[in-house]
């Protein structure tokens, strides 16, 4: 398996590999993919192609694309001088989950951030999905904060009468 920067070629097998993920790093929320064509998804993605604002890095094997994950850089606030990394996006091939390879993107990852400079990596879970939990804690990150959310809609409404 080889590991290497996503370019503009890898961004069709990146789209396909996002529509068949179970489960989003920071975007869980499957609705956010599931109205976009296949157009507008390679342009959501283009954006985490290695550079100054993100990285995305893309697992192989001969000719199969396994795997990617990407992270967009922003402003580090309890650091003025510095970036963080945002963990947003991580997808492995069906046939692939659960043989490491997941692990291994992340790790890579983490190496490529830490050679740019970036000090601190965080990544958003959903607390139900403990599968990812699991996934992320095994990889070295923990838990620092917990966000409650209340849906305002009519249909949520439900969900607000406890």
């Amino acid at each position: 398996m080889i590991i290497e920067p996503a370019t503009e070629s890898d961004l069709k097998s990146m789209a396909s590999l996002t529509r068949d993920a179970l489960s989003f790093a920071s975007q869980p929320d499957t609705r956010l993919w599931e109205g976009m064509s296949d157009t507008e998804m390679e342009e959501h993605l283009r954006a985490y192609l290695p550079g100054e604002q993100a990285i995305a890095l893309v697992a192989r094997a001969e000719h199969t694309t396994l795997g990617y994950v990407g992270a967009r850089f922003e402003p580090d606030v309890s650091r003025r001088s510095q970036q963080r990394a945002v963990i947003e996006l991580l997808a492995v091939a069906p046939p692939y989950r659960g043989r490491g390879f997941g692990t291994r993107l992340v790790m890579e990852l983490l190496a490529a951030l830490r050679r740019q400079g970036i000090t601190r990596v965080s990544v958003q879970v959903v607390a139900a999905n403990e599968a990812a939990v699991r996934f992320w804690r095994r990889a070295g990150f923990h838990q620092v904060s917990f966000v409650m959310e209340q849906s305002l809609s009519q249909e949520g409404s439900a969900d607000n009468a406890e």
